[in-house]
C-alpha cells in the first residue's frame, strides 16, 4: 500500500473535502484550542470527583476567556455537557481531528488539555510541533496513583519526541 502524503497540499485539500462536514470555526485563525475530555471515565472517587474535575475546568475556560479572540474549544466526541464553554468559540462541526491537523494545526498552535491523545496527532502524524500544556496536576488529587503514571509516563515519551523540549509544558 502506498504512503499518504499529508504533505501534499492538493491530498489535504482531497481530505478535507471528503471528510469535512462543516467548519464551525477556523483553527488556522485561532491558535490556542483547548480540547475537552469527558471525566466520567478518570477518576478514582464518585460523582463527586467529576464535578471537581468540571470546577478545575472551569476556572480553566475564565482564563482562557481573556484570550478568547485567539481560543476555540474542541469538545471531545463523546462529551455531552458544551454548555460548559459560553464566552469561547466552540467547534461544533465533528470533523476528524487528524484531518484538520493535517492542514490547519501549525507550530505556533497551542494544545490545551488535561492529557489527551489528540494532543499527540499533530507531531505523530505529521511531524509539527505546537505547543503542548498538560493540565493533568491541576486534579491530580482526583486520580489514582497509576493513572498518574500512566499520564507522567506520555508526557515524557511525548516531550522525547520534540525536538524544541520547550514546547512541552506541564502544569503545576
Amino acid at each position: 500500500m502506498p504512503s499518504l502524503y499529508y504533505d501534499d497540499i492538493a491530498f489535504q485539500n482531497i481530505l478535507y473535502f471528503v471528510f469535512t462536514n462543516k467548519k464551525t470555526y477556523s483553527y488556522s485563525k485561532n491558535h490556542i484550542i483547548f480540547l475537552t475530555q469527558p471525566y466520567d471515565f478518570m477518576t478514582k472517587k464518585s460523582e463527586c470527583s467529576i464535578a471537581k474535575f468540571y470546577d478545575t475546568e472551569l476556572e480553566l475556560i475564565k482564563s482562557l476567556i481573556t484570550l478568547k479572540d485567539d481560543t476555540i474549544v474542541r469538545v471531545h466526541p463523546r462529551e455531552s455537557i458544551k454548555n460548559r464553554y459560553q464566552g469561547l468559540k466552540i467547534d461544533t462541526g465533528n470533523n476528524i481531528w487528524e484531518i484538520l491537523c493535517a492542514k490547519d494545526i501549525e507550530e505556533d498552535h497551542v494544545l490545551i488539555s488535561w492529557c489527551s491523545t489528540a494532543q499527540l496527532v499533530p507531531k505523530l502524524f505529521f511531524n509539527k510541533e505546537p505547543y503542548l500544556i498538560f493540565t493533568f496536576p491541576l486534579i491530580k488529587d482526583e486520580l489514582s496513583k497509576n493513572r498518574i503514571k500512566g499520564i507522567e509516563k506520555l508526557v515524557r515519551l511525548i516531550a522525547d519526541l520534540y525536538k524544541n523540549k520547550n514546547k512541552i509544558i506541564v502544569l503545576v
